[in-house]
């Protein structure tokens, strides 16, 4: 028994937890430090990670952040330049930068996004369960939402252009499952991301989250129906 507890530890200190925060954000300004029962959501989220993992990087350019001082001895400040900061900058170029800079060659991410503060701790063990089987490039959290997605389309040059042209004309009782990223949870190789540069995009598992906890604050609306979810959990 003890030899299985060491193994386990000794793999999981391969795994570093990952909370990624910017200031900007256009559908709740500063909803990152937003708080719930007075604790701001990142630092839910850092304290969340750090139940987990031993280490717990925060990757931010919000400056109340980056001068606090009384962080656990295991939270690892990360500035963000604020190239990669801005509205349009995509999470790989986030990512790349943090990785070179950290040297986190052969470590394991656990990417968590604040703005899911719904997520449970067994949930992130569930997933990592999962991607410890060796069999998937990257395990994300996601909700099951209604197949008819399958049978919509885009308009490009004044034309209906089907998402997936063999379902567009299945009945709707043939149609798969269909899921979606919930946002909550990315575990992934830091060395499989960089041989592409990117998140992997084939080879995904998946841990499948209720949509009750799949809430994702995008907007002041989201933010209150939490807060409220919160405030009626019996501790």
């Amino acid at each position: 028994l003890n030899i299985y507890k060491k193994n386990i530890k000794s793999k999981m200190n391969n795994f570093v937890s990952l909370v990624p925060i910017r200031a900007g954000s256009k559908g709740l300004k500063n909803k990152n430090i937003a708080k719930i029962k007075g604790i701001p959501l990142y630092l839910r989220t850092v304290n969340q990670a750090l139940r987990i993992t031993e280490k717990c990087i925060i990757n931010t350019d919000i400056d109340s952040i980056l001068r606090k001082k009384n962080f656990d001895k295991n939270v690892i400040l990360f500035e963000r330049d604020k190239k990669f900061a801005e509205d349009d900058t995509h999470m790989n170029l986030v990512l790349k930068d943090l990785f070179l800079k950290m040297n986190l060659i052969n470590k394991f991410i656990i990417l968590l996004q604040a703005t899911s503060p719904l997520r449970k701790d067994e949930d992130i063990k569930n997933a990592i369960n999962i991607f410890n089987e060796g069999k998937y490039s990257m395990v994300m959290s996601v909700r099951t939402v209604e197949s008819n997605f399958l049978k919509y389309g885009y308009e490009k040059n004044d034309k209906f252009i089907p998402i997936a042209e063999k379902f567009l004309y299945k009945n709707r009782q043939s149609l798969p499952k269909v899921l979606a990223p919930n946002g909550a949870i990315y575990i992934f190789s830091v060395n499989e991301f960089l041989k592409k540069n990117k998140l992997p995009v084939k080879n995904i598992g998946y841990y499948e989250m209720p949509a009750e906890r799949s809430i994702d604050i995008d907007k002041k609306e989201d933010l209150n129906t939490i807060r409220r979810i919160i405030s009626n959990e019996i501790n």
